[in-house]
């Protein structure tokens, strides 16, 4: 993308797109001057613990399920690097406390949010509004906050939103009916996919090898 736009791109995600561009540029260094931002929203950085291991191994969960559990290998994995926001890219992250699919979203280790990273909440910019899972993808601040940071130099920042942010759930453009349903319907449609149109497994598969955890070296030998 970097090439055929001829200059560094940014890039946004919603749940596990949110992860996925922090897992790049973690083990692909050399993507990093190619990314001027990451906007991650809903993000599963460190998983989520509505999950339920025991019915997977039972009944069988797609992979994706498996490895954006709080307790998965690779979650684990890229746990382990110390540096949660790699590189000179400008990292924004936007999270709804009331998003019923990755959770925590509150207290000392919300699951989305990054050290390094300008940690937006909705509620925080909107008091008391109820914002879903895939609806923090359409809201009106996460438009404001992917705006504010392709705008600017650095990671976005709440301050320089519009004051007109919290008027309209939304993002600018978007038929608020039209919108609601979509959303409304979206997490059951995925929900059929993950379970009917991907293959099941009762185990997380295997972090690949360059991911794993590496043991620290024995000084004796």
């Amino acid at each position: 993308m970097a090439r055929r736009a001829g200059r560094p791109v940014a890039v946004a995600g919603i749940s596990q797109g949110g992860l996925l561009p922090r897992w790049a540029l973690t083990y692909w260094p050399d993507l990093r001057r190619l990314v001027t931002d990451v906007v991650a929203i809903a993000g599963t950085q460190h998983g989520t613990t509505v999950f339920d291991p025991a019915a997977c191994a039972l009944n069988g969960c797609a992979p994706a399920v498996w490895q954006q559990a709080a307790t998965s290998k690779l979650i684990a994995a890229i746990s382990a690097r110390r540096d949660e926001t790699p590189g000179p890219t400008a990292w924004t992250t936007v999270r709804s406390l009331t998003d019923e699919v990755v959770q925590p979203q509150s207290g000392p280790h919300p699951a989305s949010a990054l050290t390094g990273a300008s940690n937006i909440i909705i509620q925080k910019t909107c008091p008391g509004r109820v914002v879903s899972h895939i609806g923090s993808g359409v809201d009106s601040v996460t438009f404001a906050a992917v705006a504010d940071a392709l705008g600017h130099r650095g990671a976005a920042r709440a301050s320089r939103f519009p004051a007109s942010v919290c008027a309209h759930p939304f993002a600018p453009g978007l038929d608020p009916t039209a919108t609601g349903a979509l959303v409304t319907g979206s997490l059951g449609l995925i929900g059929n996919r993950l379970t009917s149109q991907v293959p099941l497994v009762k185990a997380e598969p295997r972090v690949r090898a360059y991911a794993r955890p590496r043991a620290p070296a024995n000084p004796y030998g």
